[in-house]
């Protein structure tokens, strides 16, 4: 693919050939990885019988059972040689739903077993036409911080669009969704700014930013919020297999950090503090919520929804204790009962008694409604009752969460708009409510809130009025 412009900026795309090779160093490391990761899976049997852990919760069930496709990829990585593990990405589809070898939805396609010898030349056709993701992630960049323009490093075989230097592809587009809800909901500048340094500026106690996903994948969002937050200690809760793609990624990428893998002989490094990653087997979860580390954020995003009802329960309980007073629950799950798998929310509304649905404003929601959860009226946020919870599946969940509904039509010019959890108010006149234009903000006025009263109050003020 010649370079082009696109938007005024240059575009190529980053093949095979443009990635940074892993070092032996880096090789030595993950294949050592692989190892350890393989012997904790033999063992795992026997530790979860002297542990007294229950096999329905922590052996892999739902979408993770033994012998799926995730146990295709893994059994190539773990014996992978170097050509393998320099190109990991390539074998991680399982995760994200997208085939990086062939540039589209992964579902139904085989998985890689090698790396394919003619992939760059494959590429180059499949490249001729850039993807809609690219002009998705530009639009949306055009709303944010240059801080939150994420690309993902030119390494494991990353290919993609590249813009201005960034990669992207639909991963990255998917990332950006994210960090940008953590970021429009506060969480993350919250923890971005808590540094050593503005503490001792200020005269505070400082207290290092503790993160925990369950279930992290192969490390995509672990990889970006790190960079955002790199003071932060970051625990990824997952089964071993996928352990195995995370701990490569990120113990290669963030090699100047402390990063430890968790086994049953060596528990004492749960208390470990510094900025770095944390990987911890699923089936030591319990293990780490008895050490009481309080966490700030804990993270869920797709997999909860591939779990079984049992699972889904025994997280939530772990992570109303981790969150203490001060800590939220981000999650954003798809709704799978079609899949005859689960709808996550449903559950979860019965296991915190908050939650706060958050309005994705710069990308259309790919990949489901994002939430946050507590157990504590945590500041400053408008918490609303769980019990009050309408999911998909009830009359109220289909009418107020899938399509927007005109709630108040005319109010000083604007018509009320409920969709997805969130308030709009958008001028009349300028048709119909569309998720696309509010994302580019589209419209000549356009005001969004968390509750009915709160929009009012923010046309009210935006249109310089008083009273109501």
């Amino acid at each position: 693919m010649s370079n082009r412009c696109i938007g005024g900026s240059e575009m190529d795309f980053c093949y095979l050939k443009d990635q940074q090779s892993i070092s032996a160093e880096a090789y030595q490391q993950a294949r050592e990885l692989c190892e350890r990761i393989r012997a904790l899976i033999a063992g795992r049997p026997e530790s979860l019988r002297r542990l007294g852990r229950a096999a329905e919760v922590h052996l892999p069930h739902g979408n993770w059972e033994l012998d799926r496709g995730l146990y295709a990829c893994y059994r190539t990585v773990v014996d992978g040689d170097y050509a393998i593990l320099n190109n990991l990405r390539l074998f991680a589809q399982v995760f994200t739903g997208f085939q990086l070898t062939s540039l589209s939805k992964g579902q139904g396609l085989a998985i890689p077993r090698e790396v394919p010898p003619d992939l760059d030349a494959r590429l180059a056709e499949l490249a001729r036409q850039p993807s809609p993701d690219v002009d998705a992630y530009l639009q949306a960049a055009m709303h944010l911080p240059d801080t939150l323009h994420l690309t993902p490093p030119s390494v494991f075989g990353e290919v993609g669009w590249r813009v201005d230097g960034k990669i992207i592809n639909h991963d990255t587009r998917a990332y950006l969704e994210r960090v940008a809800l953590l970021a429009h909901c506060g969480q993350l500048w919250k923890l971005r700014n808590r540094t050593q340094c503005h503490a001792s500026l200020h005269g505070q106690p400082w207290r290092r930013p503790r993160i925990l996903e369950i279930g992290g994948g192969y490390g995509g969002l672990a990889y970006h919020l790190m960079s955002l937050i790199p003071e932060a200690r970051y625990v990824i809760v997952d089964i071993p297999e996928s352990l195995l793609f995370s701990s490569i990624y990120l113990s290669t990428l963030w090699e100047n950090k402390e990063n430890v893998l968790i086994t049953p002989d060596r528990l004492a490094d749960l208390d470990q503090d510094s900025a770095g990653f944390t990987f911890l087997p699923n089936f030591l979860f319990d293990d780490y919520c008895a050490a009481g580390p309080e966490v700030d954020l804990v993270i869920n995003t797709l997999s909860m929804s591939e779990m079984t009802e049992p699972q889904v329960r025994y997280y939530a309980k772990g992570i109303t204790n981790l969150l203490g007073e001060r800590g939220v629950f981000f999650e954003q799950n798809q709704d799978n009962r079609p899949l005859e798998m689960l709808d996550a929310k449903t559950i979860l509304a019965r296991c915190f008694p908050l939650w706060l649905p958050l309005p994705s404003l710069v990308l259309p929601p790919m990949q489901g409604q994002a939430h946050l959860w507590s157990a504590t009226p945590v500041k400053p946020y408008a918490w609303r009752p769980s019990s009050a919870f309408a999911g998909p599946g009830s009359q109220d969940g289909d009418d107020m969460e899938a399509n927007p509904k005109l709630i108040e039509e005319g109010y000083l010019g604007l018509n009320v708009i409920y969709y997805r959890g969130s308030w709009f108010g958008l001028p009349q006149g300028e048709g119909p409510f569309d998720a696309v234009r509010v994302s580019r903000r589209d419209y000549s006025k356009l005001f969004t809130a968390d509750s009915k009263e709160e929009l009012k109050q923010a046309i009210r003020s935006g249109l310089g009025l008083r009273g109501t």
